[in-house]
């Protein structure tokens, strides 16, 4: 059997972060903030987009969908150890990648920065491998035009990210791109959304997902499942982006669930990796959907047909996301000293309308929706949501004996007050048996001192009650 050779293949990373919940009611204005950092949408956004508004039909009223500078980045090893001029110099002289940069923002504050990043050479599978994984490696990243008024929104303090300027006034990044999104894509949006976004973030945290799309390969094959049989083991690797893989008996069980509705193309997920292959009708399929679609650029045909299944891959992994932030959110609150029953009830109303829609149905198409389960089944997804459940019961009976315990301490309070004012009233009986102006007066200043002690006595009880409550 030949070594399978890698032609034409295609890499998504999907870098998962929280910029904070923005005022969503006016969307328009949402993008018109950000307008000095985004380009014209190319013809490839646009096709995205449409697959997205389509197969989502969620989508228009849930995700805001924009496109960045495209960046230029060169990877080589070793590069922390270079000087500042030997970056730029290297830089220059090195054939550098191209990556474009599509993000989407939900409406729960939730921002998915999709890199594609496509690569048309004869490649081994260690080369495929290789390149699949450049996403975990430290990259000389060049800075957009359109970025660089907005230098110091950079959170470039950590050691994984390092900033060289050169004299001609570029400027260069060392690091990944998940710290490219984390450090210089989060910041730079909530610098520009600081009238949309005043809350804070909840979650620093960046989870990173892959999507694989294998399009050519040498020898070519009439079906998927012919071309699993014969190289289970290097497309395992590819998929899972293993470094190096070794033959075994049992890699082609991971394959046995085909995910797809489409006879071209199968469609396989391993936890936060997922791999989409074509067969040998790969060109004749895009050219056909190239043509129906009135298509220019034959690579948008392409993710016409590919995104049907990596909008929805990104709508899974968003819903993993929003699941994760809110267990956290509820167990850092249930945990917490000065979490009010209000900010409890706030919290679980948010994670109800952030994953409302989950419930509702992600899109209309009945082949796309069982594929959604299949996919959320096998991300254990229904696990997630009991935990979440789980915590949610959790916050409401804090909510219940919270509201318990300063009902009872509101009830003491009042027993006080209700005990002053008859103590009042009998201060007043005495006063009208007493008929004599010095007996008013000494009367009158003994019930004016009960009054500010009582006063007094309410005030120090409601701030040892709120204390013993804080703690």
């Amino acid at each position: 059997m030949d070594d399978l050779k890698i032609l034409d293949f295609a890499v998504i990373f999907r870098n998962i972060i929280d910029v904070g919940k923005p005022t969503w009611e006016n969307r328009k204005r949402i993008l018109e903030e950000i307008e000095p950092v985004t380009v014209k949408e190319d013809e490839l956004f646009t096709s995205m987009n449409r697959v997205s508004e389509t197969v989502c039909s969620l989508s228009k009223k849930q995700m805001l969908r924009f496109e960045l500078p495209e960046i230029e980045v060169l990877d080589l090893p070793k590069l922390y150890y270079l000087s500042d001029r030997l970056i730029i110099e290297k830089f220059e002289k090195n054939n550098r990648h191209t990556i474009q940069v599509y993000p989407s923002l939900h409406r729960s504050g939730t921002l998915t920065c999709n890199f594609h990043f496509r690569v048309e050479e004869n490649c081994s599978v260690e080369e495929t491998i290789h390149l699949i994984r450049i996403n975990l490696r430290t990259l000389i990243i060049k800075i957009p035009s359109e970025f660089i008024p907005y230098v110091d929104t950079f959170e470039c303090k950590d050691e994984k990210t390092r900033l060289v300027k050169s004299d001609n006034g570029e400027v260069y990044l060392l690091t990944t791109l998940k710290n490219y999104t984390s450090n210089v894509i989060r910041p730079l949006l909530r610098h520009l959304w600081c009238k949309t976004i005043q809350t804070e973030i909840s979650l620093f945290r960046c989870v990173s997902s892959t999507l694989v799309q294998l399009y050519k390969t040498s020898p070519e094959y009439s079906s998927v499942d012919e071309l699993v049989s014969n190289y289970a083991n290097e497309l395992l690797a590819i998929g899972t982006m293993h470094k190096t893989y070794q033959k075994s008996a049992t890699a082609s069980e991971h394959f046995t669930n085909d995910l797809s509705s489409d006879e071209e193309l199968g469609v396989f997920t391993f936890g936060l990796s997922d791999l989409l292959i074509f067969d040998n009708t790969y060109e004749d399929v895009t050219k056909a959907i190239q043509e129906r679609k009135k298509l220019k650029d034959f690579y948008s045909a392409v993710m016409y047909n590919t995104m049907h299944y990596g909008i929805l891959f990104e709508w899974l992994y968003l819903e993993k996301f929003i699941i994760d932030r809110y267990n956290r959110l509820l167990s850092r609150a249930i945990a917490g000293e000065n979490t009010s029953p209000s900010q409890m009830l706030l919290l679980q109303k948010q994670s109800m309308q952030d994953l409302i829609m989950y419930t509702a149905g992600i899109t209309p198409y009945p082949s796309r929706e069982e594929f959604l389960e299949k996919a959320r089944l096998a991300h254990r997804v229904p696990e997630l949501q009991e935990k979440l459940e789980k915590k949610r019961d959790l916050a409401t009976d804090y909510v219940i004996q919270e509201y318990t315990l300063r009902t009872n301490k509101a009830i003491q309070l009042v027993n006080i007050f209700v005990s002053a004012t008859a103590a009042f009233g009998l201060m007043e009986v005495i006063l009208s048996i007493s008929q004599q102006p010095t007996s008013k007066m000494f009367w009158g200043g003994i019930t004016f001192a009960l009054f500010i002690g009582v006063l007094l006595f309410l005030s120090v009880s409601s701030k040892i009650i709120l204390s013993k409550n804080r703690r």
